[in-house]
């Protein structure tokens, strides 16, 4: 379980970075009102998606203790960031609070995860 564990942990990390990487491309875009979901944003996001899930069924397989409220919030975060990358996948252009939410609830997962 630890080699799985810190395997999707690298993962998740790397997501993350390419992720804030894409988003800081389309910053000055996004603010100007012709940001765009482009292919690294969202192959991040759906890739941060998946691996937070296999991170999370791992846990509850594999934990004596789960704390449910943890897993809730974290799964509600990995919802979110789900919703709003294929909702808006093809929009052109995209609203810049959809870069800042999926970044956002990735961050904020992301940091609540490791603690």
């Amino acid at each position: 379980m630890p080699v799985f564990h810190d395997v999707l942990i690298g993962v998740i990390s790397i997501a993350v970075l390419v992720l804030i990487v894409g988003e800081a491309t389309q910053f000055k875009a996004a603010l100007g009102g012709k940001g765009q979901m482009t292919p690294m944003i969202f192959g991040a996001a759906i890739v941060e998606v998946l691996s937070a899930v296999g991170l999370l069924v791992m846990v509850l397989v594999y934990a004596d203790s789960i704390n449910t409220l943890k897993v809730t919030i974290q799964m509600a975060l990995m919802v979110v960031v789900l919703v709003l990358a294929v909702a808006y996948r093809t929009r052109k252009p995209l609203p810049a609070w959809v870069l800042s939410g999926i970044g956002g609830a990735s961050l904020v997962c992301y940091v609540y995860s490791s603690i």
